[in-house]
């Protein structure tokens, strides 16, 4: 081989030895930005991946994932919830931690409950499948949302509820009272809003269907055959233990007011005229577990939006996130697993318990009936 030629050899050696040595950096850059945490904060990081479990979990429980992922900044709002959950349990206790394990089990059970009635088990399977996700980490989901809340609950004594408790009803006497009550609905219009009858009409038929339940007849039977509020027709006419500050001002006063157990005049309220009988109220004190709850709920959450707005900025130090544009919302998915708890954001969220719907419960549809006597 001539001199120039052996040169031009060891020159284009060298070009290939250099090349494959920028494709190896090449590599190991890549890699080192794939193993970059999504956020350091003080005292830890989320990794990739465990932040993408913690979306696909949520995506598996929460009905209105959907709706949230439309949302502007949504995964930034998913990494700050992570890192303040993460950031606030990590200080638990022995005795919180065991506490957790328990509520877990617990909530894994009514999980698996859920899961295998009906036709809900292949979804779940088929779910489970698409998310890349194992029955395992949905399991330290549900322990982790368990620490967090205990954690939260821990932080307020039975002096600062009772505080709470009262300041709350001092402000509004009737802010946990409950009643159980049936009524007929008379209708002016349709839940297209369209036109079914007169003031006067409606309250003829008011008066007919008053007459028959004086005589005797069977309230639930005449609910299904009159009402026209499609909430509780179907469920003998009844509202049970509902809270009375669900509804609109005429139909709680005389939730209110009226004597238990008989007929009442036609109520009217601007969905028609209302034929109502209270069943049972109940004043509501901070030994009932519900009140409790929401009592606590109301400090918690005060405390959450606090930590996020004054002590969030100091802890977290980085955010690895690729800006993204919303996408158009999809339409609304039935849920899959309505036991478990999820971790989506509460902010600006059409969460159904804030939501004011024909049976006021905390499980129902965003989207309120037209004819209801539900405030909207």
């Amino acid at each position: 081989m001539s001199r120039n030629k052996l040169d031009k050899h060891r020159s284009n050696s060298w070009r290939i030895v250099g090349l494959l040595a920028m494709a190896a950096l090449l590599v190991l850059s890549l890699a080192a930005c794939g193993k970059k945490p999504v956020a350091v904060y003080k005292g830890g990081e989320i990794s990739a991946k465990d932040f993408d479990t913690f979306l696909a979990v949520n995506k598996l429980i929460d009905p209105y994932y959907s709706y949230y992922e439309t949302m502007p900044d949504f995964k930034r709002q998913m990494v700050e919830q992570l890192v303040v959950t993460r950031y606030l349990t990590k200080d638990a206790t022995a005795d919180q931690v065991k506490q957790a394990e328990s509520k877990s089990d617990e909530d894994w059970k009514n999980f698996q409950g859920y899961i295998k009635s009906g036709e809900n088990e292949q979804q779940y399977k088929d779910a489970l499948k698409e998310l890349k996700l194992s029955e395992d980490d949905l399991r330290e989901f549900l322990e982790e949302q368990a620490l967090f809340n205990i954690v939260l609950e821990d932080k307020f004594s039975d002096e600062e509820l009772q505080k709470r408790f009262d300041e709350d009803v001092k402000k509004d006497p009737n802010v946990f009272t409950t009643a159980t009550v049936d009524h007929i609905l008379i209708a002016l219009k349709d839940q297209e809003g369209k036109d079914l009858r007169t003031p006067d009409e409606a309250l003829k038929r008011a008066q007919e269907v008053r007459e028959k339940l004086l005589n005797g007849g069977d309230f639930a039977a005449l609910a299904k055959e009159y009402s026209d509020d499609p909430g509780s027709k179907d469920n003998g006419g009844q509202y049970k233990d509902a809270e009375v500050n669900l509804w609109v001002p005429e139909f709680k006063q005389a939730a209110l007011e009226l004597p238990l157990n008989q007929i009442s005049e036609p109520v009217k309220t601007d969905y028609g005229y209302h034929v109502m009988k209270v069943e049972s109220r109940h004043v509501g004190e901070l030994a009932d577990a519900d009140v409790k709850e929401k009592v606590l709920g109301e400090l918690v959450g005060e405390f959450l939006n606090d930590f996020r707005e004054n002590e969030l900025p100091k802890i977290l130090t980085k955010v690895n996130l690729p800006k993204e544009s919303p996408t158009q919302a999809p339409q609304q998915q039935e849920p899959l697993t309505s036991p478990a708890p999820s971790a989506a954001p509460d902010a600006q969220s059409p969460a159904p318990a804030e939501t004011q719907s024909p049976a006021p419960t905390a499980t129902q549809s965003p989207t309120p009936a037209t004819n209801s006597p539900i405030g909207q």
